[in-house]
């Protein structure tokens, strides 16, 4: 005695992802009906080719695979669809490197002085200035600034740029 043939019906959903770029993302998803119900991955509503599985995998994921995956569940019965999970690309961590220089600059004693300074990197990184090589308290943005200079404050200033990838040090 053949089972009557049941229409698929979505029975397990994967939930969306945020994968940093060059990381893996897979999504699973499980369907009942009888048949069994064969599998089609879309992206976007764009069958993915070859994709015809209960498991779709990405091993190395690049900001072209951003975007919303779908799985369609088929058998002789019918047909349906899961609603579907975003996957979010997010960038790779990279350490910081400095994009702008502060400049060196003389000042006349009672006179204003600010350095600037710039980096790349992912996450954001944060400064820290020194003079000389101690760090000068208070002093965490890209621009640090003396309102009245006098002649202890001449000296060699850097910024120190960190985030969680690493460092990089000003000239």
């Amino acid at each position: 005695v053949n089972a009557a043939a049941t229409a698929p019906a979505i029975t397990t959903q994967p939930a969306s992802q945020t994968v940093t770029a060059g990381g893996a993302a897979s999504f699973t998803v499980a369907a009942s009906g009888t048949p069994t119900p064969t599998y089609q991955w879309q992206k976007g509503g764009v069958a993915i080719t070859g994709a015809t599985s209960a498991t779709y995998s990405i091993a190395s994921v690049a900001a072209g695979d951003a975007g919303n995956y779908t799985a369609v569940a088929t058998n002789s019965a019918g047909s349906a669809t899961w609603a579907g999970a975003t996957l979010t690309v997010s960038a790779a961590t990279t350490a910081p490197a400095i994009t702008t220089q502060p400049a060196s600059q003389t000042v006349a004693p009672g006179g204003a002085v600010s350095f600037t300074v710039a980096a790349s990197g992912n996450p954001a990184p944060t400064y820290q200035w020194q003079k000389g090589s101690t760090a000068i308290a208070g002093a965490t943005s890209a621009t640090y600034s003396i309102a009245s200079a006098a002649s202890g404050d001449a000296g060699n200033y850097t910024a120190v740029a960190t985030n969680s990838a690493g460092t990089a040090t000003s000239a």
